[in-house]
């Protein structure tokens, strides 16, 4: 045999890097048809080397090979010219690799900054999706509090100014109201000229009653229309003048 597979690509990389050197010793070796050969005969390294020889950088690659090959005797000077275009090889297969090197770090570094960015974003969207789904608890936590705290009565409060004298009821459409009947009407107070009194309803209820003087067996009912109101804890006193 004239040289192992191994000894080609290693002669390769007095030029090329070593992954270079592989994929030229590849390409090459299918172009001559011993890419599936461990060992090389001198008639495959000769083949090799003509189509190496095709670009004029590969010549002192092309006579190591041959020289390793016994193609060729190798020059009585060569030991120098070798020693110089191994360290020029080096030089330039480092030159490369460092270049490699620097775009894979480059490729390495941009892929990395659009993960962290996808991921950043990812991040700040499942945050804005928490502080969402928080700030709805808090608000419907809150309502619910509200609702709790709502008044469900009113502490409804009468107030009559300028009534004749007697006892002044308030007669209307609620059993504490006596049903239309005075006999069974909310009996008010009087305080210096007002008369006043209360019971507590049910927010919202709606109450229709007239004011009634009793004196005695005589009733005088309140002229005018019958007085209307919606319970309402924020308007909790009905204030009125009496009617004659």
């Amino acid at each position: 045999m004239a040289l192992s597979r191994d000894a080609f690509v290693e002669a390769l990389q007095y030029r090329y890097d070593y992954y270079s050197a592989r994929a030229v010793a590849s390409e090459v070796l299918e172009t001559v048809g011993a890419s599936d050969k461990a060992e090389l005969s001198k008639d495959d390294v000769a083949a090799a080397c003509d189509e190496l020889a095709h670009d004029s950088r590969n010549g002192f690659v092309v006579d190591h090979i041959r020289s390793l090959a016994g193609l060729v005797a190798p020059k009585a000077d060569a030991p120098g010219e070798d020693a110089a275009a191994k360290k020029k090889a080096a030089a330039e297969a480092k030159k490369k690799a460092a270049a490699e090197a620097k775009k894979a770090a480059a490729e390495a570094d941009k892929k990395a900054a659009a993960e962290a960015k996808k991921k950043a974003a990812a991040e700040a969207k499942k945050a804005a999706a928490e502080a969402k789904k928080k700030a709805a608890a808090e608000a419907d936590k809150k309502a619910a509090a509200g609702a709790d705290k709502a008044p469900t009565h009113v502490d409804q409060v009468f107030a009559v100014k300028g009534a004749p004298e007697g006892q002044l009821v308030v007669v209307g459409n609620l059993a504490e109201l006596g049903d239309w009947k005075p006999g069974g009407g909310l009996k008010l107070s009087l305080e210096g000229d007002t008369w006043q009194g209360g019971l507590k309803v049910a927010v919202g209820a709606e109450l229709e009653f007239k004011y009634v003087i009793i004196n005695g067996d005589a009733q005088t009912w309140e002229g005018g229309d019958n007085h209307k109101l919606v319970a309402d804890p924020k308007a909790p006193r009905f204030e009125r003048v009496w009617q004659a």
